[in-house]
């Protein structure tokens, strides 16, 4: 199962290469970086404080994806849906049916690992070099 989980990643990986491209080669350009934490903290007390709240984690690759880390056991992993420029819609990576607005809070329990917790913004084009069906 490991095996199988660990291609399946390589495989969304390699399909994320033009946009891995793309996003890096305007945070060199601008001097900023391709990931965004959604938790800004202008001290180390509200760093602390944030800790307590799972959803400060949580990240932008870019600015079409929204990433949720799972790094604790139980997996449970808490989402804050934020607006994505002028956009108020996000949909999950997995299943495109599953599509969450702007504010709205969702929490996953027991995430599996081979559905990792990502969605992208519903108005964004992510180039995407497909090999497979």
């Amino acid at each position: 199962e490991t095996l199988e989980i660990y291609k399946k990643f390589v495989d969304i990986h390699y399909q994320l290469v033009p946009y891995l491209l793309s996003v890096g080669s305007q945070a060199i350009d601008k001097k900023t970086s391709s990931i965004t934490p959604l938790a800004q903290h202008d001290n180390f007390i509200e760093k602390l404080i944030d800790d307590f709240k799972p959803s400060t984690y949580n990240y932008l690759l870019g600015d079409a994806i929204l990433v949720a880390p799972i790094y604790k056991t139980p997996q449970q992993v808490s989402v804050e849906f934020p607006l994505h420029n002028g956009s108020s819609s996000w949909v999950y990576w997995f299943d495109h049916t599953q599509i969450y607005h702007a504010r709205d809070n969702l929490t996953y329990f027991n995430c599996s690992l081979d559905h990792y917790i990502v969605f992208h913004a519903t108005d964004s084009i992510i180039p995407l070099r497909v090999t497979k069906n």
